[in-house]
């Protein structure tokens, strides 16, 4: 439908609009002129949309509200808004701008650079929200050819009402002047004029708001999607928030559990340079409880053995041929990778993610978990050098090390 505006109707309808724009400058000119003065802008605009005979079509393809075509500068208005407010979408799809960011796009927010010798679109704006500092931050996303038309066309909108903005106040009597307010309105009227649902899931109405976690879905259900690469096309602070996007939309649940599974997506792993085994894995920083507990449930489903080595590392492997895991748990390659990391860290590590709401609710990695903590605590010679940060770690603490008398605090 947006694309019937740009594709069809733009070159008539930004001809009408600079019709008009000059004949209210000419209104702007002789003050106190009323609306049936012969030289109103609005009675002359009626007499030029009466003679005019250059839209390419007499009846619009799909179900519109409004008058097509224009006679007078209420049936026009609508039209003008359609046009933008397609734009809008565009480039709020396409590049998960929030309001805030599409409405702070200045006329020079186009750029083209290349990147690996391949010359690319990029889309400017100013970031608030999460800035460092005051008056926010620039940002720039890398933009399809279907973005670029978007703009180009509002650029020709913004000359032809002479606004100094992309997006211009389409109201008569705020008629080029910089769109500051939110877009939700436009789009609800664009929804209302053509017979469309404006309400999505459990909201009442579409926003620009809305097309963010429709990014999202798009994004995991897209090959190699995952929440990292969900977070850094929202620009997002941390990986909770993702997480709130993909779970409040009913239609990616199976996306984000494959998401989850995938530990391809999630681990690097680096083989240990002394022996094909054991499997040295570093986790993502990001990587969620629930996300490792699948992968350690996996791993230990294959007969692997999973240690906590350090924060956000660990090891698994699998005995060899022949080997028993007693065997295992006490050959010198495992105990060179444990005497690479200082246990203070890993015993505290662990400790933290146990008083996490998330990793009690997820009992698998709880209790693997559970069982690193204990295995260090018994490993550890010497005195104790925890000091619980908070009561609950205190109390985990205690737990913890509560049959293990061995751990010397």
């Amino acid at each position: 439908m947006s694309d019937f505006y740009d594709d069809v109707l733009v070159d008539c309808i930004l001809e009408h609009v600079t019709e008009l724009a000059r004949m209210r400058r000419d209104d702007a000119d002789t003050p106190g002129m009323h609306n049936q003065h012969p030289k109103c802008a609005r009675v002359r605009y009626a007499e030029f949309a009466r003679k005019y005979d250059k839209w390419p079509v007499k009846k619009l393809p799909f179900r519109h509200a409004y008058h097509f075509p224009p006679r007078t500068t209420r049936q026009l208005l609508p039209l003008i808004s359609a046009l933008q407010s397609g734009n809008q979408q565009k480039t709020a799809l396409l590049t998960g701008a929030r309001d805030s960011e599409l409405l702070s796009m200045e006329k020079d927010c186009l750029a083209e650079r290349a990147v690996l010798s391949k010359a690319t679109n990029f889309l400017r704006s100013v970031r608030f929200k999460n800035a460092v500092e005051f008056g926010g931050e620039d940002v720039e996303w890398p933009i399809p050819e279907t973005v670029v038309q978007a703009i180009e066309i509002q650029l020709r909108l913004a000359k032809a009402l002479d606004s100094p903005s992309v997006w211009s106040c389409i109201k008569f009597d705020k008629f080029g002047k910089p769109l500051t307010a939110s877009t939700v309105t436009n789009l609800q009227r664009f929804a209302r004029d053509h017979f469309l649902d404006a309400k999505v899931g459990k909201f009442d109405s579409v926003s620009i708001q809305r097309y963010r976690p429709t990014i999202a879905n798009l994004i995991i259900r897209g090959a190699g999607g995952h929440p990292r690469l969900v977070k850094r096309v929202l620009g997002h602070k941390d990986i909770e928030t993702t997480i709130l996007y993909l779970e409040m939309s009913p239609f990616i649940q199976q996306e984000l559990a494959a998401a989850r599974r995938s530990r391809k997506r999630a681990i690097q792993p680096i083989k240990a340079p002394a022996s094909d085994w054991p499997l040295l894995i570093a986790l993502a920083e990001d990587i969620q409880p629930d996300e490792m507990g699948v992968m350690i449930a996996d791993w230990q489903g294959t007969g692997a053995e999973v240690r906590l080595l350090a924060p956000g590392i660990v090891i698994s492997s699998v005995p060899p041929d022949g080997m028993t895991d007693a065997a295992f748990a006490s050959d010198p390659t495992t105990r060179l990778f444990e005497q690479k990391f200082v246990r203070k860290a890993a015993f505290a590590f662990a400790v933290d993610l146990l008083t996490r709401s998330k990793v009690r609710g997820d009992t698998q990695f709880f209790a693997w978990l559970s069982s690193e903590a204990r295995r260090i605590a018994r490993s550890w010679k010497g005195p104790g050098l925890y000091d619980p940060a908070t009561p609950r770690h205190r109390d985990m603490f205690a737990m913890i090390v509560k049959k293990d008398s061995s751990y010397a605090r």
